[in-house]
């Protein structure tokens, strides 16, 4: 058996669906507007496997909860916490059950966390106060693979400094201020 034979094919799962599936929103009515809040995302995920007709699928269920920094009740302006759901599906047997959940737990997260900022967003946006918009997450180098050695990620090259270029209008400007006027006949 040559190694080509036994690798496996690394093929990303797809997103098929995505969804809210539930919202615990309690808005504070003792909160004093006006004063800076600081919060951060508490967030969790779990994934089921499941088989289609014609496909390998897997659920992940992110539980996501709005933390306030603070322990003065007068300065948590309200309580949320929403879970967001996606569909993924693989080509039937395409591989292991195990291979499928590491990629779900390193990429899961991240490919549903627009859909949960855009949630929280729109649930904040329909109460008395302004909008939470999250912040985005970014996507960590992945691990090496077994076997290989951990690289150091590509350097991007120096810019080159830019030649300075004069616009159509400056360049307009400059020249008419340089000719001289016509003599008169």
């Amino acid at each position: 058996m040559s190694p080509s034979d036994t690798s496996i094919r690394l093929a990303a799962g797809q997103l098929k669906h995505a969804a809210l599936t539930k919202v615990d929103f309690a808005e504070n009515r003792q909160f004093e507007h006006g004063q800076p809040v600081t919060y951060r995302v508490d967030h969790t995920h779990t994934i089921d496997f499941g088989t289609a007709e014609d496909a390998d699928v897997a659920v992940l269920i992110l539980d996501l909860e709005i933390k306030w920094e603070t322990e003065d009740p007068k300065a948590i302006p309200f309580d949320l916490a929403i879970t967001v759901l996606g569909v993924f599906t693989w080509p039937k047997d395409s591989r292991p059950e195990d291979l499928m959940r590491a990629w779900l737990d390193f990429n899961g997260t991240y490919l549903l966390w627009p859909y949960a900022r855009t949630y929280v967003a729109q649930v904040t946006a329909m109460s008395n106060h302004a909008a939470l918009t999250i912040y985005t997450l970014r996507v960590p180098v992945p691990p090496p693979l077994q076997g290989e050695k951990q690289q150091a990620p590509p350097r991007r090259p120096a810019a080159r400094p830019r030649k300075k270029t004069s616009t159509r209008a400056s360049q307009t400007s400059a020249s008419t201020a340089k000719k001289k006027p016509k003599p008169s006949r």
